[in-house]
């Protein structure tokens, strides 16, 4: 096995992940819904309000996440499909908590206007005549009545679509990613991941290049520079019953100092690619007893002309030939 080869989802699913999967959805979705809402109640700022968003529907994908790799599901439009029915399960109930909550202070204000004046009778807040309202008030948005934009109407809509859109778009995210992780189907098992070690100062060169042509050895045989300020680390996914499924992922990291503040970067260099236990020992080797780091090549700069080898230029004279 001396080419690159990544490793692919078969596809396949469980029983048991096509029952507890929905399930585990439905009750993230709902159960989550509610602190959800009374967060987004709460708070006033819009830029927090949409990490909220986001985070919710990360938690839900996280849930039918975990309970789609306990039913041993390698397919990715069922984990969309499962973390979608969450995520709409979710944006609805927070609508319904939302409406239990105003029905709530809407009653207590009822009652207290029939003690004041007993003809004063308000009609029932039904769920239609609350979404009503909530179009017809929308929001506010400024610091200042003068400066505040209002949203409202049709507007109101477009913002419930959008929030539903990014909180089943984060969760479909999230479960299909969790049920992409490499498996070993000869074993039934998820691999676990452990690093195998890091190399500093390595040269990204000849590394990148041995990726683009496919050759896994190349990929696997790093080779170091002085004054690289890059490292790369080596990760493998492994089956812990046969230890004989194993992918291999590469990653460069080096420091970027911008300012007074320091960045981390990184690069894929290879990631899930399919290797043998012999090539894994002998990277181990490597990694272990890596190289001595070699100089980068020196410039040569051109020798400057001694006397005698210079040649006299003419420079015309503004309105002159020679």
């Amino acid at each position: 096995m001396n080419t690159i080869h990544k490793y692919q989802p078969s596809g396949r699913f469980g029983l048991l992940g096509l029952v507890i999967a929905p399930l585990t959805a439905l009750a993230a979705g709902v159960g989550l819904a509610y602190v959800y809402q009374f967060l987004i109640e709460l708070i006033p700022f819009i830029y927090i309000n949409i990490l909220l968003t986001v985070l919710f529907g990360v938690c839900i994908g996280v849930a039918a996440g975990f309970a789609l790799r306990i039913g041993q599901c390698r397919n990715s439009m069922i984990a969309i499909f499962v973390a979608i029915t969450g995520g709409v399960a979710g944006v609805g109930a927070g609508h319904q908590f939302a409406y239990m909550h105003k029905m709530v202070e809407y009653d207590d204000a009822a009652a207290a206007a029939a003690k004041v004046d007993p003809e004063d009778v308000w009609e029932p807040l039904t769920l239609e005549r609350y979404l009503q309202w909530r179009v017809d008030s929308g929001w506010s948005i400024g610091k200042s009545n003068s400066t505040s934009t209002d949203l409202s109407g049709v507007t109101v809509y477009v913002i419930w679509a959008i929030e539903a859109l990014v909180v089943c778009g984060a969760a479909a995210a999230m479960a299909r990613m969790m049920c992409l992780r490499p498996y070993c189907e000869d074993c039934e098992a998820w691999l676990q991941q452990k690093t195998l070690g890091v190399i500093p100062s390595v040269n990204p060169g000849p590394l990148e290049q041995a990726v683009k042509a496919g050759d896994l050895v190349g990929a696997m045989t790093p080779t170091q520079v002085a004054g690289s300020p890059q490292r790369l680390t080596y990760t493998l996914a492994h089956c812990p019953q046969c230890e004989k499924t194993m992918f291999l992922s590469g990653k460069f990291e080096w420091d970027e100092i911008k300012g007074k503040k320091k960045e981390r970067k990184s690069k894929v260099l290879v990631e899930h690619v399919a290797v043998k236990p012999e090539q894994v020992d002998a990277l181990m080797q490597t990694i272990a007893n890596p190289t001595q780091p070699v100089a980068p090549p020196a410039q040569v700069r051109a020798p400057l002309p001694g006397p005698g080898q210079l040649k006299p230029v003419k420079v015309p004279l503004p309105g002159k030939k020679l």
